[in-house]
């Protein structure tokens, strides 16, 4: 793990030195390199089937290529942190596969890009459930004061039995440059390019997220605020919030069950997703419910499992 860190950070010293771009790839086994003491997982897709998770389909890189994945009931999971020279947009792009659960699947970064995060799977993601896809954002940076680098990291949370997230490929962009195409592969090795300041060669492309288009239209900025957390079956002034311009709707999620040994956790956030204010429907074993003001989800849930057995 170390040295494939020390590998990147190298070539990225020397690319932000003379170059005003550099492009890193994450693919498939890659990823065991990040994953140090968490819950996250390296399989191939075929012992993703061996394990009876039938629900994930061939990934893109073909049925014998390797995917980073959680599964079941998982506490929030983070992968080790890495810094990259980074002295304005930063681009990401994720090849990933949510379930239809709440599970959470994000790639985070520090101040000054922590306003917003890259957000493949969860409530707010506006992902397709139970297909792969690939998502593109680019984050600008926010401060004053300028940057010189991001620090990275991914997290994820499932939330109940069988659930399942995975990502197969993270590809991301510093400054002035696009994110080259990669033809899928059953192994890649990572790499770092590079570009000059005067040279820009690299083909762009065009990736289409599918999205549900919500009803309900705001203007820039105006987007909701909503609660923002996970295993908080109550709130207060101390719990965070987070406000997005694509916020339309906000939801509370809750997954409980009634055996002895079941496990139960409320997630709050908000959705661009087409949703009624006060609308709340089961599935999965998991109730969502939406409401359409600001920090509008702050229903007490004290006991997930008490509320199952009593609706």
């Amino acid at each position: 793990m170390r040295n494939f860190r020390t590998t990147i950070l190298l070539l990225c010293i020397n690319a932000f030195i003379s170059c005003r771009a550099a492009f890193y790839e994450l693919d498939q086994e890659d990823f065991a390199d990040y994953i140090d003491y968490s819950d996250f997982k390296v399989w191939t897709y075929d012992e993703v089937i061996s394990k009876n998770y039938t629900i994930v389909p061939e990934p893109p890189a073909g049925p014998h290529s390797s995917v980073f994945i959680l599964t079941d009931y998982v506490q929030p999971q983070y992968t080790d942190r890495y810094k990259f020279p980074a002295t304005g947009d930063v681009t990401f792009e994720g090849t990933f596969f949510c379930d239809s659960s709440i599970s959470e699947f994000e790639v985070r970064f520090s101040y000054p890009w922590q306003d917003h995060f890259f957000v493949m799977c969860g409530p707010s993601s506006g992902s397709t459930p139970n297909k792969w896809q690939t998502k593109t954002k680019k984050f600008p940076c926010v401060s004053a004061q300028g940057c010189t680098e991001i620090e990275v990291w991914i997290y994820g949370i499932t939330v109940g039995p069988g659930n399942v997230i995975a990502l197969q490929n993270l590809k991301m962009v510093t400054g002035d440059s696009t994110i080259p195409p990669t033809a899928p592969t059953e192994s890649t090795t990572p790499h770092t390019t590079t570009e000059g300041p005067t040279e820009h060669t690299t083909p762009t492309t065009e990736h289409t997220t599918p999205t549900t288009t919500p009803t309900t239209t705001r203007a820039p900025g105006e987007g909701l605020n909503c609660y923002s957390c996970v295993a908080c079956p109550s709130v207060d002034e101390n719990t965070p919030t987070l406000q997005l311009d694509e916020y339309t709707i906000c939801v509370t999620s809750f997954f409980g069950g009634n055996a002895p040994n079941s496990r139960s956790v409320v997630v709050r956030g908000g959705s661009s997703e087409n949703h009624v204010d006060g609308e709340c429907f089961m599935h999965d074993g998991m109730m969502d419910c939406y409401c359409g003001s600001n920090l509008c989800n702050d229903q007490n849930v004290i006991n997930a499992n008490n509320y199952f057995q009593n609706n």
